[in-house]
């Protein structure tokens, strides 16, 4: 996957995590939600003074839009990330994540 493609997924899981349609972000951002849907469809790349635009509508650093990873790499980083957690966390902790894990995996 390009770069293009991953930078227009991440676009788009940070638009619907900010629960935005694409006319209601460009809205936010002084862009038009067509050009929005462009981005997200890797048809255009945005100037930096869009980007900005962008981040402001999405209510995020403008950092974030750049942060992609490859989605293949999406588990590793996940695992490292609660690695580095379960690292830092005591006993009592641990213990209450486990039965919170108990109690989701049976859910399903």
């Amino acid at each position: 996957m390009n770069q293009r493609t991953l930078f227009a997924k991440r676009v788009r899981r940070l638009r619907k995590a900010a629960n935005l349609s694409l006319d209601k972000a460009g809205e936010k951002g002084g862009l038009s939600g067509k050009y929005w849907g462009e981005v997200e469809r890797s048809e255009k790349s945005p100037t930096l003074d869009k980007l900005f635009a962008m981040a402001r509508a999405l209510d995020v650093p403008i950092h974030a839009l750049a942060q992609i990873e490859r989605e293949e790499d999406e588990e590793k980083v996940l695992r490292r990330s609660i690695d580095r957690i379960l690292d830092k966390s005591t006993a009592k902790q641990l213990k209450r994540l486990y039965c919170y894990l108990l109690d989701t995996s049976d859910a399903n």
